[in-house]
């Protein structure tokens, strides 16, 4: 189930059964979409290429036509791709994944569904599966047949016990899990910023002293870009090496310090964007979400160094 995120932060519940109900319905209430209006300053964007051209019609007719006489619809791959991220995060449940979410007044927040059994050897074979409704069913992997299981008896003798999921590889598996929620968002502002329309070259402005200053809006476009560019390389090194199953601790400690500079860097980047577009309803929701998801990855790391210690105390006392 997908709820959107641009109404839920105005009060309201829209819910869609599927990814691309979700994407018409951001381009068709949100304008949301690769297809633009090629005018300068016009932020109507949609999924398709038609309702582009109906909006230049409606603005053509109208008293206020102005620059729209010349207008055509365009496409935009960089929006295509952050309309993509934007579904994505439309997925329920929102807020599983972000400790301490609030959610807005008038908007109650569903029940989460229950996720899958942990993955690893140890994992339990039934796993619970939610369905297209409030209600959720259980699969059991065992099934119902005695045959089976005096077959799976015959043949224990020959097979080696599964070793246990250990504390140490469930946690790097939920901090992975963070890190590329947290990509996702960046990857989402990525294109979000990249897809601005910002004006060439340097103006003039007076700062918060009464001074002029020359200000290139074009250049910190790029650099917000570039900001959540190199974060996201630096987290998707992190998930890439915690998954190395020969992890050490002083690596460990390196992807703990990497991951949580990566991610305290977003906010600049996010800021920005909050600053300089019409459609950022959402952004200061997610420079929160990227806090406390930030503190969430740090208590994991906590728990896998303290996992860390207590096997090599194991150890030594065998």
């Amino acid at each position: 189930m997908y709820r959107c995120r641009e109404c839920f932060h105005n009060g309201t519940i829209v819910d869609r059964a599927s990814k691309g109900n979700m994407k018409s319905h951001l381009g068709s209430v949100h304008s949301m979409g690769p297809f633009r209006c090629s005018v300068t300053g016009c932020a109507y964007a949609s999924v398709r290429r038609e309702l582009v051209e109906g909006h230049i019609r409606r603005v053509r007719r109208g008293p206020q036509q102005g620059r729209h006489a010349q207008a055509a619809p365009f496409r935009c791959g960089v929006m295509d791709i952050a309309l993509q991220h934007e579904t994505e995060l439309c997925l329920l449940p929102h807020t599983v994944v972000w400790p301490n979410q609030a959610a807005p007044a008038g908007a109650p927040v569903a029940a989460p569904p229950v996720g899958p059994a942990l993955p690893g050897p140890s994992a339990a074979t039934s796993v619970t599966v939610a369905t297209s409704g409030n209600d959720s069913g259980t699969v059991d992997g065992d099934g119902d047949g005695d045959e089976d299981e005096e077959m799976e008896e015959d043949e224990a003798d020959d097979l080696d016990p599964p070793r246990p999921a250990s504390v140490h590889s469930i946690l790097v598996d939920k901090i992975v899990d963070l890190i590329y929620k947290a990509t996702t968002i960046g990857c989402h502002y990525t294109d979000r910023i990249d897809g601005l329309d910002i004006p060439k070259g340097t103006h003039n402005v007076v700062g918060s002293d009464g001074h002029r200053i020359k200000v290139n809006p074009s250049g910190m476009q790029q650099n917000a870009s570039m900001i959540l560019c190199h974060a996201i390389e630096e987290l998707n090194t992190a998930a890439d090496g915690l998954r190395d199953d020969d992890l050490q601790q002083d690596q460990l400690e390196e992807f703990a310090t990497r991951t949580c500079e990566a991610i305290s860097q977003m906010p600049v980047a996010l800021t920005w964007y909050l600053r300089n577009s019409s459609n950022a309803g959402n952004t200061e929701e997610d420079m929160a979400k990227l806090a406390s998801m930030q503190q969430a990855i740090v208590d994991e790391f906590d728990t896998v160094e303290e996992d860390e210690n207590e096997m090599e105390e194991d150890g030594d006392d065998d």
